[in-house]
């Protein structure tokens, strides 16, 4: 339904109300997209950080020599 016709049929309040209420669950629904491609991207980040932290204590303690020789 056009915005005109909202208005005309719903008066002005009314059809405001319900476009800004459109356009509130349209940016949350992306917020939320963004949000959830922030949580997956600090989760890697993560890995690879705890991944680095331990290959330094491996350098640290054993000098990086490969106990498996």
């Amino acid at each position: 339904m056009e915005a005109v016709e909202l208005i005309s049929s719903l008066g002005f309040p009314i059809a405001a109300f319900l476009l800004l209420f459109r356009q509130y669950q349209e940016e949350r629904d992306d917020r939320r997209e963004e949000r959830q491609k922030w949580l997956e991207s600090i989760q890697e980040h993560t890995a690879v950080l705890r991944s680095l932290r331990h290959d330094i204590q491996d350098v640290a303690t054993d000098g990086g020599q490969d106990n498996n020789e």
